[in-house]
């Protein structure tokens, strides 16, 4: 990833999490799916027992310092969802739901992003692992729940 550039308009309109942004042209367009990284991951965690791996990329892990996540978290960001750039998964069907009433109440397209609506937690693991400063981050595990 590009070091933010104030100069570059681009990284003025988008850069920094700007994207998330109510007023950012990105954030209004309504052909794009803002699906929160917690409702994915259940999503796909009821319906299949994955192996993942997440990267962080280091330059966004110095760009996020506390007074640019301040804001995003007021909003119900977590870091690791702000922080986390790639999410790689191998799956397997589970031979059983795991849990489908977590499936309530998510919201895939265009969540509120204000503080109202809360997307479920990412694996303790993740969360961790993000938090410790590791850039990439194998979490799942291959046991049937």
């Amino acid at each position: 990833a590009a070091k933010f550039d104030p100069s570059n308009s681009m990284h003025e309109r988008i850069g920094q999490w700007r994207h998330l942004n109510d007023n950012s042209t990105v954030f209004r367009d309504a052909s794009l799916n803002r699906i929160r990284l917690g409702d994915l991951w259940t999503i796909v965690d009821v319906y299949f027992r994955c192996i993942c791996k997440a990267t962080v990329d280091t330059t966004a892990r110095k760009a996020l310092t506390s007074s640019v996540f301040l804001p995003y978290s007021r909003r119900g960001f977590t870091k690791a969802e702000l922080l986390i750039r790639t999410m790689l998964c191998g799956c397997l069907r589970r031979r059983a739901l795991v849990s489908p009433e977590r499936l309530a109440g998510i919201t895939v397209h265009h969540p509120a992003t204000d503080g109202s609506y809360q997307a479920p937690a990412l694996p303790p693991d993740l969360l961790k692992n993000v938090e410790v400063n590791h850039v990439n981050t194998i979490f799942g595990g291959a046991t049937e729940r």
